[in-house]
């Protein structure tokens, strides 16, 4: 197994709860080079703008962009 394909244990949507509550998504991008997360969160019953963002993962190196 490379490491790249390690990551394929986090494909799927997760529920958060705790200090805030929410969804985390894991997919591969097209080519299965990338793992793309995407996250929205909610504290105290509005979503948090803050920790709303789309994060790119490859072996190396990660790209995070605000998307809310």
């Amino acid at each position: 197994m490379t490491d790249l394909q390690s990551l394929d244990r986090l494909v799927g949507t997760w529920q958060i709860s705790g200090g805030a509550e929410g969804t985390v998504t894991y997919e591969w991008m097209e080519g299965g080079y990338f793992l793309i997360q995407r996250v929205q969160l909610m504290q105290h019953g509005q979503e948090a703008v803050v920790l709303c963002f789309l994060e790119i993962l490859a072996n190396l190196h990660s790209l995070t962009a605000m998307i809310c």
